[in-house]
């Protein structure tokens, strides 16, 4: 009924109203789910405009809408995202609040311990500050969401996934003292899942084609020459993850169901894990010896960071 109204096309929950002279429907756009309205009866010889209109615009997330049947009255139910930083306590066996219990979440510490980058919720804003707390910085700004963010190993910049109004998701780098996020990539492809080699010279991340019809597989990008190559057997894969010796590359299936291991050394490619349940957010212990991951999952056994050996 919309053809080429919305790419890629996020539309839900049709209503009616009772006249039927509307109908009511959800619609994600840039990360925003809302409410919009079609007219489809229009006046006695008028011509009817069948260009939906936006009826909610954030910051609330639409999950519902009912109409009243006496008044043009829209009831919605309405959602707005927000968490907690908490770190455990392992004395107290318990979380406790981080960085004052910020709403925020993709938290990574520079290598030496004293600063944190972090992502505001709902916001989707890349922050960072000092591991108190104090000197806290607010590095990108609306209407930009940004997303795993990564510090280089020098602590001078940061990578992270941005995407802006109409735009795909794409790989930026930021100096930690701000400024204007520069991509990696001139050309606008979809990518995603920033990682640094632990020399600082190389980024790997997904080029991702989730959404869009391009190959799914994961490139790297060199920092000194800014030349984006393939990684060899990487087709299908994405989210990669560089271990601290700088060693392997875990990555994970398209489908989230399963991880692989590449050798940096001898350039093979190891099967890691392979299971019903999804997995993601990969992160590596620091000796290199274990991977730690989130689980969705129907076994009410298995919980959120299940550690995963690495196989040499």
């Amino acid at each position: 009924m919309l053809p080429g109204w919305n790419n890629p096309r996020a539309e839900s929950g049709v209503t009616w109203t009772p006249d039927g002279s509307y109908y009511l429907f959800r619609s994600r756009r840039d990360g925003q789910l809302d409410l919009w309205a079609v007219r489809e009866k229009g006046r006695f010889l008028r011509r009817t405009s069948k260009d939906p209109v936006r009826l909610t615009t954030g910051p609330l997330q639409i999950e519902g809408a009912v109409l009243s049947k006496t008044t043009d009255r829209v009831f919605v139910v309405g959602t707005l995202m927000q968490g907690q930083l908490v770190k455990y306590d392992e004395r107290l066996q318990e979380f406790l609040p981080l960085l004052g219990g910020v709403s925020a979440g993709d938290v990574e510490y520079t290598r030496d311990g004293s600063w944190v980058a972090f992502v505001a919720y709902p916001e989707g804003t890349l922050w960072k500050c000092r591991a108190d707390g104090s000197e806290r910085k607010q590095l990108t700004f609306p209407p930009m969401q940004t997303a795993l963010a990564h510090w280089s190993p020098d602590g001078l910049q940061i990578s992270f996934a941005g995407k802006t109004p109409g735009k795909q998701w794409r790989v930026y780098l930021i100096s930690r003292d701000g400024g204007i996020p520069q991509p990696i990539n001139a050309a606008e492809e979809a990518e995603t899942d920033p990682t640094w080699s632990p020399d600082g010279h190389t980024l790997a991340f997904g080029h991702n084609a989730n959404t869009f019809d391009d190959k799914q597989y994961v490139a790297l990008y060199d920092v000194l020459t800014k030349q984006i190559s393939r990684l060899p057997g990487s087709d299908n894969y994405f989210g990669p993850r560089w271990s601290p010796d700088g060693r392997y590359i875990v990555v994970i299936r398209a489908d989230n169901a399963s991880l692989r291991v590449y050798d940096t050394k001898t350039h093979d490619w190891k099967p890691l894990l392979a299971g019903k349940d999804l997995v993601g957010y990969l992160t590596w212990s620091h000796d290199s010896s274990w991977i730690y991951f989130d689980v969705i999952s129907e076994q009410p056994q298995l919980q959120s960071r299940t550690p995963a050996r690495r196989k040499d």
